[in-house]
């Protein structure tokens, strides 16, 4: 049996998120950041440079830094990441997300980042100390939080929508304009707009959520043709760049690992000048996959999305985009959608496995792996 992307089942317990990691010279996968508390239908999840699909057995397994997640039309899933000392944020995840968690702990606190690529979630955050920092990123916004329950929906004309039942949100967009969402007002940010306050009754979210998918869908699919050129455009740009860096990392695959290994077995294990040497040579290779790799698995993932909408509808099929139809582009990119997932689990991998190894790989790729946050593609338009 197979997972909505085309990637067999395996009887494997694996999962998502991170929080709050403790750095280590142990391997990064074996330290848990949250646990799995529900789970029904298709959900996948990048690990260990493979991508697996989880069952509801896997309920109460541990979650690691640098999982990704992705629910298919029917998937749902909840888990609670934790701090050193305590548990309590939720996340409930909805149908068709996909989104990464990554985290660092330093002596001056502790961050946390969610990037959402597609999809919706929602949030009941504990109560955060000063040393604490929550944010959630999607292409065109960000959100900042203390304590509080709120949840972010995006659409796939790019807009987001955040909606507060208690506590309050700081939302932002790419130019550091900034909304607050408390309950009774809502943060909007569709393309080629400010971000902007939507007042909204607290008992009528369900409908007003509702109506605003609708609404943001009837767009979608009244420019489709000018979000598939954007996005088209942008994959082809990106592509070259991440392939090139992807080929040089793949180049240090089986050497990394072994080092991971043997870093993981103690510091015995391996020469304080051997490890050095290598983390001086792979480094440049890093740096210029960390450069792209933001850019290229948004704008993946936003593909995947609009590919999904493209097969329920043909909107724009016939559309001629550099010589080569709409059709003919998503037929192609169905075609490579599980060798691009299993590419992108290997690099998140990859850098899982060079921060175990200690002294550089301690540090936290937060800012490289989330990239610049320039806002929606679609802005532009």
């Amino acid at each position: 049996m197979k997972s909505f992307s085309g990637v067999p089942r395996k009887n494997a317990v694996f999962f998502v998120a991170v929080l709050l990691l403790s750095i280590s010279p142990l391997l990064v996968s074996a330290q848990e950041v949250g646990r799995i508390e529900y789970l029904d239908g298709i959900v996948d999840i990048h690990r260990g440079g493979e991508i697996v699909e989880l069952f509801p057995s896997d309920i109460g397994f541990s979650l690691e830094a640098l999982d990704t997640i992705q629910t298919g039309p029917d998937g749902t899933v909840q888990f609670s990441i934790s701090t050193q000392k305590r548990r309590g944020t939720s996340v409930s995840v909805g149908n068709n997300t996909t989104f990464l968690v990554e985290a660092s702990l330093d002596p001056g606190g502790t961050k946390t980042r969610i990037e959402v690529f597609t999809g919706s979630l929602s949030l009941k955050v504990a109560r955060l100390t000063g040393r604490e920092e929550l944010s959630v990123r999607t292409e065109s916004a960000v959100m900042g939080v203390r304590g509080t329950e709120f949840e972010v929906i995006t659409a796939p004309d790019g807009g987001v929508l955040v909606l507060c039942e208690d506590g309050s949100v700081s939302c932002q967009d790419q130019n550091q304009r900034e909304m607050i969402a408390v309950p009774g007002t809502g943060v909007e940010k569709v393309p080629g707009q400010s971000i902007s306050s939507v007042n909204v009754d607290p008992e009528e979210y369900g409908d007003f959520r509702q109506k605003w998918r609708e609404t943001r869908m009837e767009i979608f699919r009244s420019g489709a043709p000018v979000f598939f050129r954007a996005y088209i455009q942008q994959f082809r740009r990106t592509e070259p760049r991440f392939s090139e860096a992807y080929a040089e990392l793949e180049g240090f695959d089986t050497r990394l690992k072994d080092y991971a290994r043997r870093s993981s077995e103690g510091p015995s294990s391996i020469g304080s000048g051997e490890l050095y040497r290598f983390r001086a040579e792979i480094s440049p290779s890093l740096a210029r996959m960390r450069s792209i790799i933001p850019l290229y698995r948004q704008t993946y993932f936003r593909l995947a999305e609009l590919l999904r909408y493209y097969q329920e509808s043909g909107i724009a099929g016939d559309e001629v985009i550099d010589g080569v139809k709409v059709s003919n582009f998503f037929r192609n990119f169905q075609q490579s959608l599980r060798g691009e997932r299993l590419r992108i689990a290997r690099v998140e991998n990859w850098f899982k496995l060079y921060r175990g190894l200690g002294g550089e790989g301690q540090e936290s790729l937060m800012d490289e792996f989330f990239g610049p946050g320039e806002g929606s593609l679609l802005d532009e338009f």
